[in-house]
């Protein structure tokens, strides 16, 4: 999971920074309601969290509100034409429809912890550099000295 969330009782909740307010904030996420907290500190946020957390499930308690988001269960998915291929070839093979090898592959996925997302910046950067080179004598012509860097950059987010 990204640093950018806290979890607490099965909720996640974003944290954000404003710089324009000095402080950070967040709200939770995958629920209909809009619910959020803030902090000074990432100590005082994470507890604004929990209490927001605690806060609404005790108000949807009250009120007989479901508490999570409901899903219909349908999504697009885009993915490569060969990828496309591939998976209805490998559902056809398994005896299933292409809905179901998806969704199989989607709950093994999800049921063994599989972090399937990476997210990686490249960086290359090559700097070409022509210095002159002249002396205060006279040269019959120009002395021209070519230098060359590569300065490569590279980091994981």
């Amino acid at each position: 999971m990204t640093d950018n969330y806290l979890k607490y009782k099965d909720y996640l909740g974003s944290v954000d920074v404003s710089v324009a307010d000095s402080c950070l904030h967040g709200k939770l996420q995958f629920i209909d309601d809009l619910i959020t907290y803030e902090g000074q500190t990432l100590a005082e946020l994470e507890q604004a969290f929990r209490e927001a957390v605690d806060d609404y499930l005790a108000y949807c308690d009250e009120t007989g509100q479901p508490a999570c988001k409901t899903y219909k269960g349908t999504f697009n998915v885009r993915v490569a034409p060969e990828l496309h291929k591939a998976a209805v070839h490998s559902a056809t093979l398994a005896g299933v429809t292409l809905n179901e090898f998806v969704g199989l592959a989607l709950s093994h996925a999800v049921d063994n912890g599989v972090n399937i997302v990476e997210h990686r910046h490249h960086h290359d950067h090559n700097h070409n550099h022509t210095v002159i080179v002249t002396t205060n004598q006279e040269i019959s012509k120009p002395q021209w000295t070519t230098a060359s860097s590569v300065v490569e950059s590279r980091h994981a987010h």
